[in-house]
């Protein structure tokens, strides 16, 4: 840890009670028939934290430096030239982002990007305490991170939804930070469950408000479950800034990556070693095939499994065991949740015939940028 990192964990360390347990919501009715999102906002806010995201950077200086940034987000009781004395030689510029709380024993989920490149993480509660992150694990894949605090007593956490339950038109609520402003609530519907724009997940899309700095933290329904973790908004323009279109990880698939980083420390999936494009009309006609069926083969990766199984180029994927794929991302998706080291199936369409191939699955590699597709 650095000196600055030390120097703000003595200076804003605070001393209270704990007495927190997991999260319930209060009643969501109120005498209007809305939601009661007052109620909901003050049960769940305190599982919700900011997540300052700290860098060692050469001396080149940007506007704001990282003392006024660390006084205005924990407060002014530490001197901001005393802080900026210490910083000079280090150079700390600081970020922020948003996480949640997931168990009592101070496990926070929050967004890849938002621990991205970080020499220390620094992580402020509701009520004003204050306390260092350990990155568990990190997967840019899904933009899900975990991260550990201590304390010296249960943390107040939030319980998990279903994010496979949620349907369009549900009321759904926000809690983050953007712009560093922290504790800042939003709320909406659910816009559609699975936006499918993501390769190895799709995104529950809703019409709540995020905008920088809401990434990380959780998308909770009205029983007060976080079902999703604020991660994009679909903005045309490119200037980060909310226009009705706000994208979230669904929490199951979010579990499950958690799952693998506290086991592993990163994500083990599933990998084949082919790179492929969809089947236009014109030949799936020709083919017989239905519409949005088949995946061709245009190339296959040496001495992984494609190549063991007897893959070939121009081949065209049907199924994966037993599932219909026509979009690369299916294919990719499936193949990614199996186990590495899994005997599965994969049905092609070789020169008109319908051939049934056994692939045992490998482990994606950690570094994956192959050039000829992002499919592999």
């Amino acid at each position: 840890m650095n000196n600055i990192a030390r120097h703000i964990l003595v200076s804003f360390a605070v001393v209270l009670t704990c007495s927190f347990n997991q999260l319930a919501a209060a009643p969501v009715n109120n005498k209007s028939g809305l939601p009661d999102l007052e109620s909901l906002a003050e049960e769940t806010a305190p599982a919700v934290v900011f997540v300052a995201n700290t860098v060692n950077l050469e001396p080149v200086r940007k506007k704001g430096s990282f003392g006024e940034f660390i006084s205005q987000v924990f407060g002014s009781k530490t001197s901001v030239k005393q802080i900026e004395a210490q910083e000079e030689p280090e150079k700390a510029m600081a970020s922020g982002g948003s996480g949640f709380i997931i168990s009592p024993d101070g496990y926070i989920l929050s967004n890849a990007h938002v621990v991205e490149g970080a020499d220390a993480i620094f992580i402020k509660m509701k009520d004003g305490r204050g306390f260092p992150a350990r990155v568990i694990g990190s997967d840019k894949k899904t933009d899900v991170a975990l991260m550990k605090i201590e304390a010296d007593c249960d943390l107040p956490y939030l319980k998990f939804g279903n994010s496979d339950s949620v349907k369009a038109g549900q009321w759904v609520m926000a809690i983050g930070s953007p712009h560093f402003l922290e504790d800042t609530v939003t709320a909406g519907i659910i816009s559609k469950k699975k936006r499918d724009i993501g390769m190895y997940l799709s995104y529950i899309q809703s019409d709540v408000v995020t905008n920088q700095g809401n990434s990380g933290g959780p998308l909770i329904n009205m029983d007060g479950e976080a079902i999703g973790i604020n991660t994009l908004l679909y903005d045309v323009n490119g200037g980060n800034t909310y226009i009705g279109m706000s994208l979230a990880v669904p929490i199951n698939d979010a579990i499950r990556v958690a799952a693998q980083l506290k086991k592993h420390g990163r994500v083990l999936r599933g990998y084949i070693g082919v790179a492929m494009i969809e089947v236009d009309q014109d030949k799936a006609r020709s083919l017989h095939l239905p519409p949005y069926r088949g995946l061709l083969v245009v190339d296959i990766r040496k001495g992984f499994p494609a190549e063991k199984a007897g893959l070939k180029k121009d081949d065209i994927i049907l199924d994966y065991n037993n599932h219909p794929v026509g979009f690369r991302m299916q294919l990719t998706k499936l193949v990614g949740e199996t186990a590495p080291g899994t005997t599965s199936r994969l049905r092609v369409m070789r020169d008109g015939k319908i051939i049934d191939l056994p692939i045992v699955i490998s482990t994606m590699p950690e570094s994956d940028e192959f050039k000829i597709d992002a499919s592999w």
